[in-house]
């Protein structure tokens, strides 16, 4: 019997938990953050076999329902433009993490804490074993956390094209062992080279 590959779920609430700074209890990042966040949806939606790559645009491949609010919202809004370059999908971003940080706070994995959009992890251990797994991914990892190393790839113009060009092999490795098909692995890396690049003032066809 053939399994399906495992699919890396969660990842871009994962990613915000990431963002949460321990100390103030703030989200770090900015709009930075924000565009990795929808980088990081797109590329869970291309992990479920939702959402595909034509090279230029994001197009819809599979079932856009996934039971996730969340993602069925990305998919569905990619369903409804078709032909919208992969740049254009990291604008008007706010919203992602608005979404992200409600759920967050209705799960109990955050509760709001003094202060004005400040939070407290519930289980800041759990963050930590996360950081720790992330800053030191690589091919053999969690597919998960392979792909949060090569978000977390992004922080800087300065730092990002030589770091990701080092992490890279990681993501095609995992993705490759873990099974995904080579269209598979095309969408994944649009959407996280998207991100990227609108991170640091690339720019993308279309």
């Amino acid at each position: 019997m053939t399994f399906p590959p495992p699919v890396a779920s969660g990842l871009a609430e994962q990613l915000l938990v990431l963002s949460l700074d321990p100390t103030d209890g703030r989200i770090r990042g900015g709009r930075g953050l924000d565009v990795s966040l929808r980088g990081a949806l797109l590329a869970e939606l291309a992990l479920r076999n939702v959402v595909g790559t034509d090279g230029r645009a994001p197009i819809v491949v599979g079932e856009v329902m996934t039971g996730d609010r969340i993602l069925d919202a990305v998919a569905a809004t990619v369903h409804r433009r078709p032909g919208v370059a992969w740049r254009r999908w990291f604008r008007h971003v706010g919203v992602d993490r608005a979404a992200l940080t409600a759920r967050l706070l209705e799960s109990g994995r955050w509760v709001a804490g003094p202060g004005r959009r400040r939070y407290a992890d519930t289980d800041p251990q759990a963050a930590d074993r996360l950081a720790m797994a992330v800053a030191t991914a690589g091919a053999t990892g969690p597919l998960v956390v392979t792909v949060l190393s090569e978000l977390g790839a992004m922080p800087g113009p300065r730092s990002r094209k030589s770091r990701l060009r080092a992490r890279e092999p990681a993501l095609v490795a995992r993705l490759t062992a873990d099974g995904f098909s080579p269209a598979t692995q095309a969408a994944v890396r649009d959407a996280l080279a998207g991100a990227a690049a609108v991170r640091t003032g690339g720019l993308l066809p279309g």
